[in-house]
């Protein structure tokens, strides 16, 4: 947009020194460091509350490129063709009858393409191949999501197509991307494989038939960082060794047949950071291989909602967490795009689960024009920042792995087993402490909720689902229902100032309700006696203390004193921690304490569950 001749109205605004900005925030925080703001949400990464102007001047040649350029920040040579992405829709093969009426579903839904994946078992290549003949070659990509399958099996699937120069896709096999399963396997003549799996292929020239998929790094709780490092050890390996299966195969060809699948998280602005820096780290590594224009056909770039934050409880917040994930996808500039259905934590997506799942798309294109838009992030202080940290930071992780002796070789040192299972460990901890939110779960729980767990399948990639700690306590509660019509009860007695009595009655319902226990409030907080008696008649199997710490140590013993004598086979939990309270009657529960672990001995002592019933 040209800028007006009247620049008077601008003139009239002068720019804010960072100390201001600074002293300012400051004066919010009331105390609190502005420090405390900076987020490290994994290693190597800081990122301020606020950036400007000049905290990007160092790379402004590179965000004044045009999309399609080297390196890459403002979008890929795809994007600059036609904005948008390639939206995809997973279908189980299992069945194949239902997978057919999957596809004449995504066909009549404006899908522009499939990814066909196997739930569980080993697939069936004849199921395979049923699906594969209802689907139009002219109008729909596949995408075959079959990493157990060799590479030559996987090309081998369309031999009955004639016209093979019209098929697009990809298919997922690079030959290392299996190390990244819990038992990494390394054939030697994988590399002669992949190369088989080209020459089938050489007639599609728009199908990706080297498919390096990340997603298990990121389920597994793997930084972004680490994920986009492995890719480009991957890319690495894939130019390196290529060329010695087929004479003449140069990195600029092996580029053309390369996609990349990555597993887009909760976290907003970290994820459209990971999609961007890739493209930059990229442009890095094809210039070292001697490729003169990175940006001429680089890594189709496909991406799929996670699914270790689904949840089985409140169900319907997973379509949340796909809109937040499909939102930073397209920010990021993903060039395809799957939504698991909303309901995939217990077996393939329904049909009313996949509709809303392509609708979600449906309304980043047509109602919020994402579409028509090349690189929504460029310029944003804040993104441009966070995509140069995650580059830099992915770039060293890459020399690491090289410097190890490539891709195969530190993993099978341990190193990614030992990066794992810290960052799972660690993705693991922040959840169980509630420090992280996952809505539903452990914390807005929907207490009214009771579900059947015998009904409960055990899905393909449960071992990193977040909720299933959680889902595990709910369901003995809810089998004490469905056993005896009656779910585990709280109360909460409330008294004393109510300011505090209020804060820790709302942390303690969110605490009991993720683990099932229907909690109710003693109606009369300001009148003891009356609450005594209310809690007496209730009979709850937990009552919870809520007040401030001063009251606990002038007003609780007496108060606890009476309560135990009438109520025997209470529990009693206090909400807070106390300095001074050494009474063992009682846990307490406080912010950042383990709530899986303390729920679970919650619930296995309680004596109105009947636990042959869960």
């Amino acid at each position: 947009m040209a800028q007006p001749d009247d620049l008077t109205f601008y003139e009239a605004f002068s720019p804010t020194e960072r100390t201001d900005w600074i002293k300012q925030i400051t004066l919010d925080l009331k105390g609190k460091p502005y420090e405390a703001l900076i987020w490290k949400p994994e290693k190597g990464l800081e990122i301020a509350p606020f950036y400007q102007k000049a905290d990007v001047s160092s790379w402004l040649p590179a965000l004044n490129q045009a999309p399609g350029s080297s390196p890459g920040l403002r979008g890929n040579a795809w994007h600059a063709q036609e904005p948008g992405w390639q939206t995809v829709q997973a279908i189980a093969v299992d069945d194949p009858q239902s997978a057919i009426l999957r596809l004449q579903e995504a066909r009549l839904s404006e899908v522009h393409a499939v990814s066909l994946y196997q739930w569980e078992g080993a697939p069936s290549l004849a199921n395979i191949r049923e699906v594969l003949q209802h689907i139009d070659l002219k109008s729909m990509a596949v995408h075959l999501d079959f990493p157990d399958l060799a590479p030559e099996v996987q090309a081998s699937l369309f031999d009955s197509f004639g016209q093979k120069d019209l098929l697009t896709g990809s298919m997922f096999n690079h030959p290392l991307s299996g190390l990244l399963n819990a038992q990494p396997s390394f054939p030697e003549d994988c590399w002669k494989k992949s190369g088989d799996a080209v020459r089938n292929l050489s007639a599609s020239p728009w199908f990706r038939s080297i498919g390096i998929d990340l997603r298990p790094v990121g389920e597994a709780g793997g930084s972004v960082s680490l994920q986009i490092a492995i890719a480009l050890a991957a890319i690495s390996d894939a130019f390196a060794a290529l060329p010695d299966q087929i004479p003449g195969m140069k990195p600029l060809k092996v580029s053309k047949m390369l996609a990349v699948r990555f597993s887009i998280g909760s976290s907003f602005f970290l994820e459209i950071a990971k999609l961007r820096a890739f493209r930059v780290v990229y442009d890095q590594l094809a210039a070292a291989y001697g490729i003169d224009d990175p940006s001429d056909h680089p890594p189709f770039v496909i991406t799929d909602s996670a699914r270790w934050n689904l949840s089985r409880y409140d169900r319907h917040t997973n379509l949340l967490r796909n809109t937040t994930e499909a939102l930073a996808s397209v920010i990021g500039g993903s060039q395809a795009l799957n939504i698991y259905g909303f309901d995939q934590s217990d077996g393939p997506e329904s049909e009313n689960s996949a509709r809303w799942a392509r609708n979600i798309q449906h309304l980043l294109s047509y109602e919020s024009y994402l579409d028509q838009v090349i690189d929504p992030a460029g310029g944003a202080y804040y993104l441009e920042v966070m995509t140069d940290q995650v580059a830099r930071q992915s770039w060293a992780t890459f020399q690491e792995i090289e410097a190890a002796g490539g891709l195969a070789s530190w993993v099978f040192s341990g190193k990614l087993a030992a990066q794992l299972s810290e960052m799972g460990q660690n993705r693991n901890a922040q959840f169980a402490k509630r420090k992280k939110v996952l809505v539903g779960v452990n914390q807005y729980p929907q207490t009214g909720e009771t579900l059947n767990t015998t009904d409960w399948k055990q899905g393909p990639f449960d071992e990193n689902r977040i909720a299933r700690a959680y889902e595990t306590i709910r369901g003995k509660a809810d089998a004490s229902f469905y056993a005896k019509g009656k779910r585990p009860s709280a109360l909460l007695f409330a008294f004393g100032d109510l300011a505090m009595r209020n804060a820790r009655l709302m942390f303690t319902r969110d605490l009991l309700g993720s683990g099932g226990f229907l909690a109710t409030e003693n109606s009369q907080p300001n009148d003891t006696e009356a609450s005594i008696q209310e809690a007496i008649a209730a009979a709850p199997d937990v009552l919870a203390l809520c007040s401030s710490d001063p009251e606990y140590l002038s007003q609780g013993k007496d108060l606890l004193d009476r309560l135990a004598q009438a109520l025997p086979n209470t529990r009693f939990v206090l909400a807070g921690k106390p300095e001074g309270w050494t009474d063992a009657r009682t846990v307490s529960v406080f912010a950042g304490m383990d709530a899986p672990a303390f729920l679970a001995a919650l619930v296995a002592d309680l004596p109105t569950l009947d636990h042959s019933k869960s």
